[in-house]
């Protein structure tokens, strides 16, 4: 594998992103509904005691669409930096610029420096991640929590000795932050890690998966929330609540129907992402093509 740019290059451009993310972030004023949730739920949160962190309110009424990391998010920097539009919107620009780094090292892992370092590029430079980076909004946490993820899953798998147990638990750990940022997401790290083994027929690999305890350390991790919330005496109306988003709200559609704003959202890079697509099928067939001839 190609070593890549230097050290220093990676590190101007990664500093150089930071700004792009940084600049103007507290200018535009909310204009999105769901950002708007997000940072008042977040100042309530600090005239709240405990349970009012725990239990998120919006202008008195449960607000329990989203788990509560976004609020938290929001919440800490206001307390932090003050009440504003900035403030508010820091966590999640800081956390889309992690996730180009966590990006660029599973691009290297997999592919060579190269490639990881087009990965965030083309990451960083994608309509739907800038914009979204910048906004105070559930998505940009639960894909850095994802990503770092996948990430730790490709290291427990390359790692010498016993450090697979490391990597696998902060695997686990990110599991349960994603579950804490968006909820289902946090299986995407698990699908990937089951497919790596068996794509790979690499049986001590998911062995070792199964017996490392990531899967409790992200049921820990993600579910003491949930198991909380569960035992409030509010539980029967936030069942309700949890009940609505379970039948989909704000998402009605076909998953298809989202196709075509997936291609805008990864705008100029939708057609490299199609054809990357079929690349992708035809390597999972010549894999499939070679377990069945031996």
């Amino acid at each position: 594998m190609d070593a890549g740019p230097s050290r220093g290059v990676l590190l101007f451009l990664w500093v150089a992103g930071l700004g792009l993310l940084l600049a103007g972030l507290g200018t535009p004023v909310v204009g999105r509904t769901q950002e708007a949730r997000v940072l008042e739920t977040g100042r309530e949160m600090l005239g709240a005691d405990a349970r009012g962190w725990l239990i998120p309110m919006l202008n008195g009424e449960l607000r329990i669409q989203k788990p509560p990391l976004a609020y938290w998010a929001a919440a800490v920097s206001f307390k932090m930096f003050g009440v504003g539009e900035f403030a508010g919107r820091l966590p999640f620009a800081m956390a889309g610029w992690l996730t180009l780094a966590v990006v660029y090292q599973i691009g290297r892992l997999l592919f060579g420096g190269r490639v990881g370092l087009w990965s965030a590029l083309a990451l960083g430079s994608s309509f739907m991640f800038f914009r979204f980076s910048r906004l105070a909004e559930t998505d940009v946490l639960a894909g850095l929590c994802v990503a770092a993820g996948v990430w730790f899953a490709i290291l427990a798998r390359r790692s010498s000795g016993r450090r697979w147990i490391l990597w696998f638990q902060l695997m686990g750990v990110c599991i349960g932050l994603a579950a804490t940022a968006k909820g289902l997401q946090a299986v995407f790290p698990i699908l990937f890690c089951i497919l790596l083994g068996a794509m790979e027929r690499d049986w001590r690999y998911l062995k070792r998966f199964l017996i490392s305890g990531v899967l409790l350390t992200g049921a820990v991790v993600g579910g003491w929330w949930f198991a909380y919330i569960r035992s409030t005496p509010d539980w029967p109306m936030i069942a309700e609540e949890l009940s609505v988003v379970a039948a989909g709200e704000g998402h009605g559609g076909p998953f298809y129907s989202y196709f075509p704003e997936l291609f805008i959202g990864t705008a100029p890079w939708g057609g490299v992402g199609v054809i990357g697509l079929v690349w992708m099928g035809g390597m999972m067939l010549n894999v499939k093509c070679q377990m069945s001839n031996v």
